[in-house]
């Protein structure tokens, strides 16, 4: 009975450290559980959290219902997930949005939520690998 035991709690710590090895980007297709600033430098990620007026992150029910445009929040192509954005936490494990470089390059970014308002951004070369932060106003 006691090797039985031990078997099997060898064979569940091996499953563990297999399952960690194997994914640099643990999730979904749609969330990233955490990604490494190599990895997001390599894909050309920006990292972007967001915060209210007050300075609080928002919540994530709130960051589910965020429209993401690329260019003008009315006439400006709305971006898809997981093609163009992922949830995500960052490095530090904050919760933000992965946005991929099809998203962010040569055109400016809008996020709008009924609560929240709009945030009209850019994002730059500078920030890839980055996870910067966008304050609604």
């Amino acid at each position: 009975m006691m090797k039985n035991r031990c078997v099997v709690s060898g064979l569940a710590v091996a499953l563990a450290v297999i399952a960690l090895l194997s994914s640099a980007q643990a999730g979904s297709e749609r969330l990233v559980m955490v990604m490494s600033v190599q990895k997001m430098s390599h894909d050309q990620l920006v990292h972007v959290r967001f915060q209210d007026n007050q300075g609080h992150s928002l919540r994530s029910d709130v960051m589910k219902r965020l429209a993401v445009h690329r260019g003008n929040c009315d006439t400006g192509r709305e971006l898809l997930m997981p093609e163009d954005y992922k949830f995500g936490f960052s490095p530090e494990k904050e919760m933000g949005i992965y946005l991929s470089p099809q998203a962010w390059k040569d055109a400016p970014l809008c996020f709008s939520d009924p609560e929240f308002g709009r945030l009209q951004t850019t994002v730059t070369r500078k920030d890839i690998g980055q996870s910067i932060v966008r304050v609604f106003k």
